[in-house]
């Protein structure tokens, strides 16, 4: 899996399979975070480009390494995923596990011990995580009505 199959997969496959309003929890792994901010390795058109986009004054006669250096400065105020961001675009939220916390992501357990059971463990997880999702949202209910 790259991030632009799991990008296509994400919009043509789960989005319109999913209920409104939905909590999509996620692992680090690198094709769930592809962001538009540029990398150390883009050439230094796209670095550029990326910095007139986003209105950040620079000089033009810069070599790359100087461009690198603004760029990381200036990444924490435009840091986002693009998958994030496409979520909320249609009504859901994404929930991203801590990383090096393998033990959270209830898909490495399956992977790991029951490898051949792999279509059964995802239904149970899948019927799992709706019901927690569903209790959550009732609890959150029961918080907004008490505050009232």
């Amino acid at each position: 899996m790259d991030g632009f199959g799991f990008h296509n997969w994400f919009l043509k496959s789960l989005l319109p399979n999913i209920p409104p309003k939905s909590l999509i929890v996620m692992d680090n792994a690198s094709y769930h975070s592809m962001t538009t901010i540029p990398k150390s390795n883009n050439r230094i058109g796209e670095m550029k480009d990326w910095l007139q986009k986003n209105k950040i004054s620079f000089s033009s006669t810069l070599k790359k390494k100087d461009i690198w250096q603004i760029i990381k400065g200036q990444k924490s105020n435009f840091e986002h995923y693009v998958i994030d961001k496409i979520a909320r675009n249609n009504g859901h939220e994404i929930l991203r596990l801590p990383p090096y916390h393998c033990d959270l992501n209830p898909i490495e357990l399956v992977s790991y011990n029951y490898g051949c059971r792999i279509h059964y463990a995802f239904r149970l997880m899948y019927i799992l995580l709706r019901k927690s999702i569903t209790v959550f949202y009732e609890g959150v209910g029961s918080c907004q009505r008490l505050r009232s």
